[in-house]
């Protein structure tokens, strides 16, 4: 008899970026910086906190909205931040999706 386990998935440097971001309210540069004080190890990670924005956009389907002052990245904002789980990683659509509408039969009059 094999024994069957759920993974859970590896929790990576972009999904605590989303986590950070999971509100859906716009969030500035240092702000996120400023959510990883206390973690050391994500701490000396932020500077590639556009590498791991775009990792949420490739890996995650997120949808990112971001905010610049001319050509420097001001904030960021998870606009589908509600297709995310409380860990930052991608559960999808939790709505269903529409039913097909039936169309009417037409029948021809003699």
């Amino acid at each position: 008899m094999a024994k069957t386990t759920t993974k859970t998935p590896k929790i990576r440097p972009h999904n605590k970026v989303a986590q950070v971001l999971l509100s859906g309210k716009v969030m500035s540069v240092e702000d996120i910086k400023a959510s990883f004080a206390a973690d050391a190890k994500m701490s000396s990670l932020m500077y590639r906190l556009s590498t791991f924005v775009y990792d949420i956009r490739k890996y995650d389907n997120g949808v990112i909205k971001v905010i610049k002052d001319g050509r420097k990245v001001t904030s960021y904002q998870l606009v589908n931040f509600k297709e995310f789980d409380k860990n930052g990683c991608y559960v999808g659509s939790t709505s269903k999706p529409a039913a097909p509408v039936a169309q009417p039969e037409v029948t021809e009059a003699a």
